[in-house]
Parts: C-alpha cells; structure tokens; sequence
C-alpha cells in the first residue's frame, strides 16, 4: 500500500512539474506574474492549495512552511494565489489523470 502511496505522490508532483513549465498559459499576465524569485512560486501556491484542510489562512501556512521565520504571510499568498488563471486547476486534474 505504501508503494502505491507514493506513487500517486510522484504522479502529483510530475503533473504539477509539467503545469509550471509552461506557467504562461495558467497565469492572468504571463509577462509578469511568477517571473521573479519568491518565497511562493507557482508550484509552492499549488502545493499549498492542494494540502489545505481548512484552518486559517495563517494557520495553514504555519503548519505548511513548518513554523520557520521564512513563511510568507497571508497577504503575500493572497496576491501571488489571484495571479492563477481559472484553467490551472482542471489542467493539472488532466495532468494528473493522464500520468
């Protein structure tokens, strides 16, 4: 069953690599947004939607960066999460699927 665990994981995980290498196409203004180094890029904001249980907003990212002074806050997810365009989630569900 673990073997099975982890590869459903890796299945995830190579979806969401392939999403954010063309980014361009998920994201409101491709010239802009996710081009810059930051504590949440594209596959960070992903990650962290994806592992959501529906606490706060603080909380979970608290519980998501492991309580390191390196969590970005609320605002900052906020602003980097409405970059998404509304085609990045059923795209990678296809990805997903078809890995």
């Amino acid at each position: 069953m673990s073997s099975h665990i982890k590869n459903i994981k890796e299945n995830l995980s190579q979806a969401i690599t392939q999403l954010c290498q063309t980014s361009w196409m998920f994201v409101k203004d491709p010239a802009r947004d996710f081009t810059r180094d930051r504590k949440l890029p594209l596959r960070e904001i992903i990650s962290i939607l994806l592992c959501m249980e529906g606490g706060s907003l603080t909380g979970e990212l608290l519980r998501y960066f492991g309580c390191s002074q390196h969590t970005a806050s609320g605002s900052a997810f906020i602003q980097q999460r409405q970059k998404i365009n509304e085609f990045a989630f059923p795209s990678l569900f296809d990805l997903f699927v078809k890995n």
